[in-house]
């Protein structure tokens, strides 16, 4: 028998002799390592949502900028034509 995930085993439920099925529940993991590495993935996908709605904002608003010979492109952002 091996295990699909590592972590720390709080519960098993079967003795040692008991028939098992397929599928029957034999041990419970300690969930906190498991919910905690959701809710850093959840936290970064909301983090680089907020980073693409500003960027993209941005990217808006340079466009309806006039090209001039000053104009400074930063970090490849493109200057557009205002006509």
């Amino acid at each position: 028998m091996t295990s699909r995930v590592d972590g720390q085993i709080v519960a098993v439920h079967f003795k040692e002799g008991d028939d098992v099925t397929e599928g029957a529940l034999l041990f419970q993991l300690d969930p906190r390592p498991f919910q905690a590495q959701l809710d850093a993935a959840v936290a970064k996908a909301a983090q680089d949502e907020a980073q693409y709605d500003n960027a993209r904002r941005t990217d808006d608003r340079n466009r309806g900028l006039p090209c001039s010979s000053t104009c400074t492109l930063v970090s490849g952002s493109s200057c557009w034509s205002a006509s």
